[in-house]
């Protein structure tokens, strides 16, 4: 090892250049370079350069060199081992620096020359890109969960099961393995609701959703379908099976009931079992079938399990009911139900709504069940679309805009022009609108968007239905870019009492109103709840508190 001076003299020479006479050059590479050029060079150069033996005992440093080693001259001796070799090393200020290491001839020894450049900044940059991709990572997640998960429960929203049920329709058709759905239905929930409030009738769903999961295994899926509605698939489950599961369920519910902070909540549901069918029927075939098993099995009573059997379809005296419609024996009863400005309180429009004759199928949603399993609901929804064209137009005073409902699936069956016709021609400006609801849009939203322009096109307004009812779609409301969005009834029921319900109501305003679509909030029932849903920002609404639907020619 070099003595101390003759160490400090060797570093030194970059102050004061001594390696070799006037005229001697240092060999780098392919090329020959003066001492004073060297000097010039890179002995104020902005990385670090150092020229060392090969163990590490070094002969010469510049500023930049002795900056980052936090050394002065005479404190040098060898090298640490990871300044030999290519990487990255850290300054004794903790800055980081990229090394490179060259093999030349010094003065006709074997050294190094090893420069060191300082990319902190670069590095700061880099960890700061990582982050913010983590951020992105963890928004996606969220947004993926939003988009197929409820964002009560926690259990697959419809768009979510649709997605898990393919896959296990498609693994039934390869193996010809067998899986079970359960629809539960919770009993007397309406009269919970008005008992106990909107806020404790949510968190009871939330309990007996963990019931649910805590007894189910790892890959049963269970699914948010409705308000109180939910349906359970059962991979790789025979009927006997499910039965035993169903039954398991169905008691664990009603032995658990739900502690609020007034009283005890106690709760039943109802069930209903059938067999998910090895067919492409997905969604609305599951949900057709495990109903028809509800239903049957509420005929006995509440708080039991319903089984579908292969020969048990749909009520038959509700089918015939569809069917008289279909042939024109009997007449679709349109009703209106007014939209109205908020401010004014004056009628801006009326929604036509279908109702078949009085009795058990008297409603649209009992009506349209006791058909969904024959394959006519195309053909009732066109029925009573028509009728409630025709009564708006007779009925509904001009200067008022026509609601008219539509299934989706209507929709994708259809051609534009053949939906076209059912209107009058030339369609009045603003006259009417077309409402397709999301609790049906199912699959992606996008296969809906050309008719749906084709008809906007032609002097049609379209409108969102049911926004909020728990599983909403931005993608959809993107996609789809409604003129009007109508926000679900509990909204307008509980936005008064429910301060988390008119947290997100608010949400929903801020929205529509960033979507450039007019809102109107469904299920406005009382004084309280009109003047709440207006100072948070809608424009408009109808519900109860005007009144109850009205048969058309009653309406004003």
């Amino acid at each position: 090892m070099q003595d101390t001076d003759s160490k400090s003299r060797a570093v030194n020479e970059e102050v004061s250049p001594s390696m070799a006479s006037e005229n001697s050059t240092a060999s780098i590479g392919l090329y020959s370079w003066s001492d004073q050029v060297f000097q010039q060079l890179f002995a104020r150069s902005p990385d670090a350069l150092i020229v060392a033996q090969k163990d590490g005992l070094v002969h010469w440093a510049n500023t930049s060199a002795i900056g980052w080693l936090g050394l002065e001259p005479s404190d040098f001796d060898r090298l640490p081992p990871a300044l030999l070799k290519n990487g990255e090393v850290e300054s004794a200020d903790g800055r980081i620096g990229e090394s490179r290491v060259l093999e030349f001839d010094w003065q006709d020894q074997d050294s190094l020359l090893i420069s060191i450049r300082d990319v902190t900044h670069r590095h700061l940059r880099e960890r700061a890109l990582q982050q913010r991709t983590k951020q992105l990572e963890s928004l996606n997640a969220n947004l993926e969960h939003l988009a197929h998960f409820d964002p009560l429960t926690s259990a697959l929203n419809r768009r979510g099961l649709e997605r898990k049920l393919a896959i296990e329709i498609d693994r039934a058709d390869r193996d010809g393995s067998s899986a079970a759905a359960l629809m539960i239905d919770f009993d007397n929930f309406k009269r919970l609701n008005q008992e106990f409030g909107h806020a404790t009738a949510d968190r009871v769903l939330v309990h007996v959703t963990r019931i649910f999961k805590s007894l189910l295994r790892p890959q049963d899926l269970v699914a948010r379908i409705g308000g109180d509605e939910f349906l359970l698939i059962l991979p790789d489950t025979r009927e006997a099976e499910a039965m035993r599961v169903a039954e398991r369920l169905r008691a664990s519910v009603e032995r658990q009931p739900f502690h609020s902070s007034e009283r005890e909540v106690p709760v039943t549901i109802s069930l209903g079992l059938s067999r998910v069918s090895q067919s492409d029927g997905g969604i609305p075939q599951v949900l057709a079938d495990a109903r028809a098993a509800l239903e049957q099995g509420k005929r006995a009573g509440k708080n039991r399990v319903g089984l579908a059997k292969d020969h048990i379809r749909q009520d038959e005296t509700g089918l015939d009911q569809v069917l008289d419609l279909l042939k024109g024996q009997t007449k679709v009863r349109p009703v209106c139900l007014p939209v109205y400005d908020l401010h004014t309180n004056a009628v801006v429009g009326q929604e036509i709504l279908s109702r078949g004759a009085v009795g058990p199928f008297e409603m649209p949603t009992d009506l349209f069940r006791a058909c969904s399993d024959e394959g006519v609901e195309a053909a009732l929804d066109l029925v009573c679309l028509r009728t409630c064209i025709a009564a708006g137009d007779r009925s509904v005073p001009k200067g008022q805009r026509v609601y008219l409902n539509i299934l989706p699936t209507t929709l994708q069956n259809l051609d534009a022009s053949k939906l076209l016709e059912l209107f009058p021609s030339p369609i009045p400006s603003e006259r009417f609108c077309i409402e397709i609801s999301e609790q049906h849009v199912i699959g992606d939203p996008a296969k809906l968007r050309p008719i749906l322009q084709d008809l906007r096109d032609h002097g049609l307004a379209i409108a969102i239905d049911d926004v909020g009812f728990g599983r909403s779609s931005l993608e959809a409301l993107v996609l789809l870019e409604p003129d009007i969005i109508k926000i679900a009834r509990r909204f307008g029921r509980g936005a008064a009492t429910d301060v988390g319900l008119r947290r997100s109501f608010e949400r929903l305003v801020r929205i529509a109103k960033a979507l450039g679509a007019i809102c109107i909030v469904e299920g406005i029932e009382s004084a309280d709840n009109l003047q709440v849903v207006r100072d948070l920002g809608a424009d408009f609404g109808q519900g109860f508190f005007w009144g109850k639907p009205q048969l058309i020619a009653e309406c004003p």
